[in-house]
């Protein structure tokens, strides 16, 4: 039976983690793509969701199902006389 130590240690060995430069250079590797991967994924999330919402919000106004405020808004915006 294998102790944890052993598996981590084979685990390193495989990645080419045995000396200290390596293991920082891993660790400044992924303290770098790990943020950026994250918000990257945030702000997709939030751009679809966005996005989906005025979708909706320009189907209903050119289906001619508009709120109060935006009918009220377009009939008062007319051409002068």
């Amino acid at each position: 039976m294998r102790t944890w130590e052993q598996t981590v240690s084979y685990g390193l060995r495989a990645l080419g983690l045995e000396s200290i430069r390596n293991k920082l250079l891993a660790f400044a590797v992924l303290a770098t793509l790990i943020p950026s991967i994250s918000t990257a994924w945030v702000s997709y999330a939030h751009n679809q969701r966005s996005l989906t919402e005025n979708g909706c919000a320009t189907i209903s106004t050119r289906s001619g199902i508009a709120s109060p405020t935006t009918r009220s808004s377009s009939s008062s915006i007319r051409a002068p006389e």
